[in-house]
């Protein structure tokens, strides 16, 4: 009888066990961060540059693209890299930086945490940071930040916010000025 009792509880912990798993697994692949598709329009050696260094979700890639038309009326170059690829990069090159990502158990990605602190105070760079419900704390940046739920409704209003803190070429009229 005691044998038949350990096999059944041994039986019911190795289900929950694989449905733990499985709930693991589903859960990494619908919301851990994607790397990013690198992309790149305009000319180079523009003189007005844009960064915009993301991971890839359905809500970051959105806000991307909506960058990118708002910026495509304009003489500007937008790059759009990984967040791991911050390490290399030089914040002079760029007239504007925007780092788009996601935290993780309430943690900074270590690779925007360090890039931040390599620039330390900039009025050119502004920082969006996704969480489950939106309700992480930034920490005392010397940048712009937002904190945000990725909901997708809202994408169009955050590019609109990255979009009017970059800027844009102060010798050409933007199109999308007005917009709210």
């Amino acid at each position: 009888m005691l044998t038949k009792l350990l096999k059944f509880f041994g039986w019911v912990v190795a289900v929950i066990c694989l449905i733990l798993i499985i709930f693991s697994a589903w859960y990494v692949i619908k919301f851990y961060p994607r790397s990013a598709i690198e992309s790149e329009t305009g000319d180079p050696g523009s003189s007005y540059r844009i960064l915009i260094a993301t991971q890839s979700s359905d809500f970051k890639n959105d806000i991307v693209d909506r960058l990118m038309v708002l910026y495509s009326d304009y003489e500007v170059f937008v790059k759009v890299t990984d967040i791991s690829n911050l390490p290399e990069i030089n914040p002079e090159n760029w007239q504007g930086i925007a780092l788009i990502n996601t935290t993780i158990a309430n943690q900074m990605n270590t690779d925007v945490e360090d890039f931040l602190e390599r620039i330390g105070s900039s009025e050119r760079t502004i920082a969006l940071m996704t969480s489950g419900g939106g309700d992480y704390e930034l920490p005392q940046l010397l940048i712009d930040g937002i904190s945000t739920a990725s909901r997708m409704n809202e994408t169009e209003k955050f590019a609109l916010q990255i979009y009017r803190k970059l800027g844009y070429p102060q010798d050409q009229v933007p199109s999308m000025e007005n917009q709210e």
